[in-house]
């Protein structure tokens, strides 16, 4: 990867090449001018990390063992060299300054599973909408997503479009058909360490299997658990398919939805609906009360109808760009 030039700080702000003229600090930068110097890599990769200022972008230098003021004041931001690139810091296992952030991303890149995508001859868009079965309000979400997506990745999307924590176990299921983590794949197969099972069912690795092929046509369904507890039950299925046109990248989107998620650990859909019974109680025991506390219903104002769009929106968004970090980072390794 061809690193940028020099970031010439001073030049840009004082106009003078003398560095013991420079007065002030690095967050008088314009971070606009700052950036400008910047590969489009980079100015992409900042926004994808959520830096849209000066004062964020000094945070991360400091992250990275670089003391921004200093570096402004030497006119250039590496103490040791001419040159700068963010996606090096960020994406290159040899580079020492940006382990902390390589440590949050493989955090994060758990979370979201091993595997992103897998191989295609030809990406298509899945058109899916998710409800959360015999809820006592609707509660759904419609999602636009490349149909070589992966389950394991889609499981984390659906889980962040509908609302849950993700502290919970989750499959897909299909007849007979499990698909889990792979984590979990042997406990399920051999869960009293037989070597063998007695199920019925079958299950496999979601990180193997994409959308497509488990769901073919228009039409098709799967069932989504999240939470072995509660038993969250959804119903996925698909409201179209089309091709990309030319140019158009495939991407993670959500597009429509209705109702709050319920909360966790609240005994399921059963116990979901005992507490909305509750809040229509013009006389509520101190237990009720404690109990519409402690899953945060209590607020008067509380609507289970309600849905924010944008806001859920701009998570999906932000997660498909965490998703984009963490695939540049695994071509510049050379990982698959």
């Amino acid at each position: 990867m061809a690193k940028t030039k020099r970031i010439d700080f001073k030049e840009k702000v004082t106009g003078s090449q003398e560095p013991s003229n420079v007065e002030g600090s690095f967050n008088d930068i314009d971070f606009d001018l700052l950036t400008s110097q910047l590969s489009k890599e980079d100015r992409d990769l900042l926004k994808n990390l959520g830096i849209t200022d000066t004062e964020q972008f000094g945070q991360f230098l400091m992250m990275a063992g670089i003391d921004p003021d200093k570096a402004y004041k030497q006119a250039h931001l590496a103490e040791s060299s001419d040159e700068f690139a963010v996606s090096d810091i960020m994406l290159d296992d040899d580079d020492p300054r940006g382990e902390f952030f390589r440590s949050m991303m493989e955090e994060e890149r758990n979370s979201l599973g091993k595997v992103f995508f897998l191989d295609s001859d030809e990406v298509k868009e899945y058109h899916i909408r998710i409800k959360l079965k015999n809820s006592p309000v609707k509660i759904w979400r419609e999602l636009k997503v490349p149909s070589n997506i992966s389950l394991e990745l889609l499981a984390a999307f659906l889980i962040e479009a509908m609302g849950w924590d993700n502290s919970h176990l989750h499959q897909f299921r299909k007849k007979d058909d499990y698909y889990v983590s792979r984590e979990d794949l042997e406990e399920y197969d051999d869960p009293f360490g037989l070597g063998f099972s007695f199920a019925r069912c079958r299950h496999h690795d979601a990180s193997k299997f994409s959308i497509s092929d488990v769901l073919l046509a228009k039409g098709d369904k799967i069932e989504f658990e999240y939470d072995f507890g509660d038993c969250w039950m959804h119903e996925l299925w698909v409201k179209g398919i089309r091709d990309y046109e030319r140019g158009e990248k495939p991407r993670v989107e959500l597009i429509k939805g209705q109702g709050q998620c319920p909360p966790e650990d609240c005994g399921g859909v059963w116990g979901y609906e005992d507490l909305l019974e509750i809040r229509q109680k013009k006389r509520k025991s101190s237990e009720d009360k404690e109990r519409l506390e402690w899953y945060y219903m209590d607020d008067k104002d509380f609507d289970p109808d309600y849905f924010d769009l944008e806001d859920n929106k701009e998570n999906i968004y932000g997660m498909w760009e965490e998703v984009k970090v963490l695939m540049a980072r695994e071509k510049k390794s050379g990982k698959k």
